[in-house]
């Protein structure tokens, strides 16, 4: 086959990687562990090895994509950080009012910045993970202060959705609800880990989606119906 002429889609494409930094050396042990408990599986690595490796699902182990890379931030980019914010003057007097404004647009939506987002196929798998990360941070002083959760329940109006958010274990009470429809998704967001132009809490997204619908949160995150935007009608369930 011509290099030249091969289609953008005669070929299968995955996202193969994705690498995270944790803040000092000193906080691997908490962030590896908070990558434990978030049910990302760990591939051994040689004793020396500049950063730890994890897969997302460990049946898919060795096919080289859904691997996560955690290691410590790198020492240009930590002073980078504390410059931007020292001329910024973030949590001193004289702060930069656009501070404000980012932080309180990433309390509003934990999806503001730079996030990871990784689809479960089973709700009770995100139920287990959040429910071990709530007793890690009230229970483990090395993750004690150092996460929150953050959770946004199906979009009411499917019957057979509102029962089950109803039986949640971690669900049951939300009143925050995601944009689009069909799914669930559950944020913990760390300061473990380093992201956006502040150094700020690093985003982890735990997503679910209801089996039998094409027209769901992921496919289609403004939540307005197919049919509205010319697209295909998504049939109600299979």
């Amino acid at each position: 086959m011509n290099p030249t002429t091969l289609s953008r889609d005669e070929c299968t494409k995955t996202l193969g990687h994705l690498a995270l930094h944790y803040r000092t050396r000193e906080d691997g042990p908490a962030a590896t562990k908070l990558l434990d408990l978030l049910g990302f599986s760990r591939v051994s690595s040689p004793p020396g090895f500049p950063f730890h490796h994890y897969v997302v699902d460990s049946r898919l182990r060795l096919r080289g994509d859904g691997i996560i890379y955690a290691m410590e931030q790198p020492e240009a980019l930590r002073e980078l950080h504390a410059a931007i914010r020292e001329s910024l003057k973030v949590g001193q007097p004289g702060e930069h009012p656009v501070v404000a404004k980012v932080h309180a647009a990433q309390e509003s939506d934990p999806e503001f910045d730079l996030h990871l987002g990784v689809l479960y196929d089973s709700l009770e798998a995100v139920e287990s993970a959040i429910l071990r990360v709530k007793d890690a941070l009230a229970t483990d002083p090395g993750l004690r202060g150092r996460a929150k959760v953050i959770l946004n329940r199906a979009r009411p109006g499917n019957d057979a959705v509102d029962a089950r958010m109803d039986r949640s274990s971690i669900f049951g009470d939300v009143k925050r609800y995601t944009y689009g429809r069909h799914g669930v998704q559950a944020f913990v967001a760390t300061d473990l880990f380093v992201t956006g132009a502040l150094g700020d809490n690093f985003v982890f997204e735990l997503d679910y989606v209801f089996p039998g619908y094409d027209d769901n949160m992921l496919s289609n995150p403004t939540g307005v119906p197919f049919e509205a935007h010319g697209a295909p009608a998504a049939p109600s369930a299979r």
